[in-house]
């Protein structure tokens, strides 16, 4: 039997709601692949949509204590590798629960994927605009990747919209194996020589479920375990530069948020205005919690 072509790896741990929502979309546009949800709901949990839609379970037992929020925070990255560790297929798509995908996503990740070397991400959407909350929410998180994406070359894709070749996966899968944090896989894929190659067709819409006090806690998380990978082993002139640095990544992840917002939806100026206070705490906590990633380093990292 030939491999499967493509599989579809979903991270789930925002409500049974979201999954449902997403893997309608999935049979609307991009049936007939190898659907795996990675999860932390239960058999009983999921029971009504294994009869409503054909999908693989992954269930994730040790990632549904609620009461801890180191793992509530990080169990995405382990949701993912979960997932893909199952996967057959010679391609691989990874989603999230809280995103729904659009009439030409599939066929623009398809298109587009045609290179083992490439990563291949599409924009992302806000599907949650009710709020300057919200808007500050999806800011912080996705504002790179915010629709419409600048034509040649870009620095950075997520992985809650992204694609790869599996075997360029498997060449690196010692980065992955125990929590696929996209930052640190991209290193390691574009160490090997891929690049990244952006899929404007490929559009999600996210309507993220995190409330105030749960988007600060999983921002300074973030924040911590990207500045102990870039924090390095060793004490030396650059990460001291980077510890102090630390102090300005909120403004100057303002800034930014800013000048995309400008440039791709200006029409958004206004909320943005109203909004960025909220935006301005978020993104303080991602930048205290770098500042303390930095401080720790890599050693002993978890």
């Amino acid at each position: 039997m030939p491999p499967t072509t493509t599989s579809i790896v979903i991270a789930s741990f925002s409500s049974i709601q979201h999954l449902e929502r997403c893997l309608s979309s999935i049979e609307k546009f991009a049936a007939n692949n190898e659907i795996i949800v990675s999860t932390i709901f239960t058999i009983e949990m999921l029971a009504p949509l294994l009869k409503k839609y054909t999908f693989l379970p992954v269930y994730n037992p040790n990632e549904q204590d609620l009461k801890s929020i180191q793992l509530r925070e990080t169990r995405v990255f382990r949701l993912r590798s979960n997932g893909l560790k199952v996967a057959s297929g010679v391609k691989i798509i990874l989603l999230e629960d809280h995103c729904e995908i659009t009439s030409n996503w599939f066929e623009s990740i398809q298109t587009h994927l045609n290179n083992s070397k490439r990563i291949v991400g599409g924009p992302v959407e806000n599907g949650s605009s009710h709020s300057f909350y919200h808007w500050s929410l999806y800011w912080s998180e996705y504002a790179a990747m915010m629709p419409p994406l600048p034509e040649g070359s870009i620095p950075y894709i997520s992985a809650v919209n992204c694609a790869y070749d599996k075997s360029a996966l498997d060449s690196c899968k010692e980065t992955w194996l125990d929590g696929f944090y996209d930052n640190e896989v991209h290193d390691a894929l574009i160490g090997q020589g891929a690049s990244y190659y952006l899929a404007p067709g490929a559009i999600v819409r996210t309507s993220l479920p995190f409330k105030f006090s749960q988007a600060l806690v999983h921002l300074y998380t973030g924040g911590k375990r990207y500045g102990r990978y870039r924090g390095g082993n060793y004490w030396n002139l650059t990460r001291l530069v980077r510890i102090l640095s630390t102090i300005l990544v909120p403004a100057v992840l303002l800034t930014r948020v800013f000048n995309i917002v400008l440039k791709r939806q200006p029409n958004r100026i206004k909320v943005f205005i109203f909004a960025w206070p909220i935006l301005y705490l978020l993104l303080s906590a991602w930048g205290f919690g770098e500042m303390i990633g930095t401080i720790l380093g890599n050693k002993n990292k978890n």
